[in-house]
């Protein structure tokens, strides 16, 4: 059963899934839905699969730059711009989503992110070579 909490006053409480009001603060204050560490968890990975392959598409297909650098590139960014760049659908659910999301769960997605753009970006250099710069 989901968790409801009161804004006003933080009581929790856990009942099915509707709509609830608080009985000490009154009628006027909706119950937010609480999503547990699972549901969130869920989420994270969710968003960062679909920023993941949104990055592999651009520095495979569109962009200028040699695949590898475009993934070292991509690596030093944080979950939230990078998504705020390349998600295409319900962008500013995902964006609201990362943004209610707890510190350290973020904090564990953006890692897995960028570990994967940086394993991305070595795995091609040792496939194909570091690329070589033109200037």
């Amino acid at each position: 059963m989901p968790t409801y909490r009161c804004p006003n006053c933080g009581r929790e409480i856990s009942r099915p899934e509707g709509t609830y009001y608080c009985k000490v603060c009154g009628p006027e204050f909706v119950m937010e839905r609480v999503r547990s560490r699972r549901e969130w968890e869920s989420i994270g990975d969710s968003i960062v699969r679909e920023v993941y392959d949104a990055v592999h598409y651009w520095c495979w297909n569109v962009s200028p730059e040699p695949a590898s650098e475009c993934f070292s590139t991509h690596a030093i960014e944080d979950l939230y711009s990078l998504a705020s760049m390349y998600l295409k659908e319900d962008v500013d659910e995902k964006l609201k989503l990362l943004q209610e999301m707890p510190s350290d769960i973020y904090d564990k997605f953006n890692r897995k992110l960028q570990s994967m753009l940086e394993r991305t970006a070595r795995e091609i250099e040792r496939k194909y070579g570091r690329a070589k710069s033109v200037f």
